[in-house]
């Protein structure tokens, strides 16, 4: 089943997305990727910051 591609859910961060957002600014440091709109990410150094 395809899901529909055209709805954006907007959910405030918690603590049960920490390690996926972790994950995913270890990746984007890996490959070199810019942060752009991820509202200081690259600045921290963990989640609770």
């Amino acid at each position: 089943m395809r899901k529909n591609m055209n709805n954006l859910i907007l959910v405030s961060p918690t603590k049960e997305h920490e390690s996926q957002v972790m994950e995913f600014c270890e990746e984007m440091l890996k490959n070199g990727e810019g942060f752009y709109g991820c509202s200081g990410l690259n600045s921290v150094s963990s989640y609770d910051e």
